[in-house]
């Protein structure tokens, strides 16, 4: 999947600027149940991003052993294919950063889901005192 897909499915969700200000035990405990929700398409979504990263590294170590191949069969190449092993590596980590990004501000939003959970919790704990 495109990473602006990703980036839109969390836009949707609607995590970045989500308050928690419950006035009632009825509001925290959907709140809570909403943040469970969250965190769960959070996670499917981490790990969606994991499995393409994980594929668009497959697909160079494929070009670059492709490469050593190459070299091996023809020794006058090795500068070229030296410099071809370096410019895949370039490229792969090009390609991979934008996911590596998303997948850390996914944990961030899941450590903070995290933390308002407890911060409901015992709210609700303390309203059924």
């Amino acid at each position: 999947m495109n990473i602006k897909l990703y980036k839109q499915q969390i836009s949707e969700l609607g995590v970045e600027g989500f308050h928690l200000e419950p006035k009632s035990l009825m509001e925290a405990t959907s709140l809570l149940t909403k943040l469970k929700e969250y965190q769960k398409v959070l996670k499917q979504i981490k790990f969606n991003i994991r499995i393409d990263a994980r594929k668009i590294r497959k697909e160079y170590i494929n070009n670059i052993e492709k490469v050593n191949e190459s070299l091996k069969n023809n020794k006058k190449t090795d500068k070229k294919a030296r410099m071809a092993i370096k410019l895949l590596k370039i490229e792969k980590d090009e390609k991979i950063a934008p996911y590596d990004v998303l997948d850390n501000l996914i944990d961030n939003y899941i450590i903070q889901i995290e933390d308002s959970k407890i911060f409901l919790r015992e709210y609700i704990k303390n309203q059924m005192k």
